[in-house]
């Protein structure tokens, strides 16, 4: 929630609330998209590159294209 509020108020140009200071990235990277199928390699690189700034400093992986068709 926070990545995702970080990158709407960039993208709105508005400074993100101070309540998503607060959170610590994941110990580990996670793509939502492995929680219900398996995700090759090439396809990996693809959505870590792909990925907004703001939810990699979460270390959360999701391509800013899967965003804006969500």
């Amino acid at each position: 929630m926070a990545g995702i509020t970080n990158y709407t108020a960039h993208r709105l140009g508005q400074p993100a609330p101070s309540w998503t200071r607060r959170v610590k990235p994941l110990s580990g990277a996670w793509m939502p998209a492995e929680s219900y199928r398996s995700v090759r390699e090439p396809m990996k690189k693809l959505t870590i590159s792909g990925t907004p700034a703001e939810l990699a400093a979460l270390n959360v992986f999701i391509r800013e294209r899967s965003l804006a068709t969500a």
